[in-house]
């Protein structure tokens, strides 16, 4: 029998009847529950490439296996450098949850969602190529918030992902004693350093510490992110962690750029994603010199645009290595491009 425009077929208006019943019924269990309700999630169907990439790391052993061994485990690198001395191997995969709220007499399922995971694994070696540690981590990317990154460590090296679902990018990131040998490769006769760093005051109502810092920080055609690196796997509320992922201690992590720049005089050009307004500052490089360039970054709500302050900053130059950016993280790779030399030296 037809059905009449504008109406519903009987089986679908039942089903929609007996669906609504079970809300309902659901409603006053979750009522009675109250505080007793428990969000749940279950794996129901696991990231297979994932899997086999985590088994063929496996079978690696830090002090023992070469990069020839890494090679012939797991193929090409998706990220490497010889110079450096890393390897990061990645796979896209995906999974799917049964996700749900739990109250007493019964769970009440809603569906099964599925998300975009990628797998990684890091790889750091010594100078004779031989691996030093092995880091891995899966990086569950939502539709939704929360969004959870597991950041992953190997020898100097850290490594995680940052941004909001499909604008997630990688960011990798070495120790501060690396930044001396890098500044001696790649100066040259006719050539200076400058190595920026950000010290910024909180956006008012901000839990984050230099979050007036520039993210679009340009000089000499070189643009960079002076931003720091938030993972969001960390202690705290809104930060947790993946299933059988460490907690980190501290899920911000300060940066520092080092820029190659011919000698001379140079225009720094500073603007936030967040804050009205840019800012320029000149600066001098001479020729094989070094100078470490702090961006103190504010935000000046005196004549806020619809609750919005603008950029306010000032830039200082040390002639050494301040004290407090040892314990920074020197940039190699973000945004999806390399922000050092990868190669230093090579033709």
């Amino acid at each position: 029998m037809d059905t009449p425009p504008g109406s519903r077929p009987a089986s679908l208006t039942g089903f929609a009847r007996r669906l609504g019943a079970l809300a309902a019924c659901c409603g006053v269990l979750a009522q009675l529950a109250g505080c007793l309700q428990v969000p749940f999630e279950v794996e129901v169907e696991k990231p297979a490439l994932i899997g086999q990439q985590t088994r063929q790391a496996a079978g690696l052993a830090a002090g023992r296996s070469t990069r020839d061994d890494v090679r012939t485990a797991l193929g090409v690198p998706w990220l490497q450098s010889d110079y450096w001395g890393f390897d990061i191997y990645r796979v896209s995969d995906s999974s799917r949850r049964l996700v749900g709220i739990g109250v007493p007499v019964l769970p009440v399922p809603f569906g099964v969602f599925a998300a975009q995971e990628e797998g990684y694994v890091l790889i750091a070696y010594d100078g004779q190529r031989r691996v030093t540690e092995i880091g891995q981590g899966r990086f569950r990317i939502h539709d939704r918030p929360p969004w959870i990154f597991e950041r992953i460590s190997a020898g100097r090296f850290i490594f995680g992902l940052e941004g909001m679902h499909v604008h997630t990018l990688p960011v990798l990131t070495a120790d501060a004693a690396a930044l001396e040998h890098y500044v001696e490769a790649v100066r040259g006769a006719g050539a200076c350093v400058a190595v920026l760093a950000c010290e910024g005051a909180a956006r008012g109502g901000s839990q984050w510490a230099d979050s007036a810092c520039p993210d679009e920080v340009t000089v000499a055609e070189q643009r960079i992110d002076l931003r720091p690196f938030r993972t969001l796997c960390g202690p705290g509320a809104g930060n947790r962690c993946p299933s059988g992922a460490a907690p980190v201690d501290d899920a911000t992590l300060e940066v520092m750029t080092p820029l190659v720049l011919p000698a001379g005089r140079h225009l720094l050009s500073l603007r936030s994603s967040f804050l009205l307004g840019r800012r320029e500052i000149e600066f001098e490089c001479a020729a094989r010199e070094v100078r470490y360039g702090v961006v103190e970054a504010w935000e000046d709500s005196s004549a806020p645009t619809r609750g919005v302050g603008s950029l306010r900053t000032e830039l200082v130059f040390h002639e050494t290595l301040p004290a407090a950016w040892h314990a920074r993280r020197l940039v190699l790779h973000r945004g999806g491009r390399w922000l050092v030399a990868e190669e230093p030296g090579s033709p």
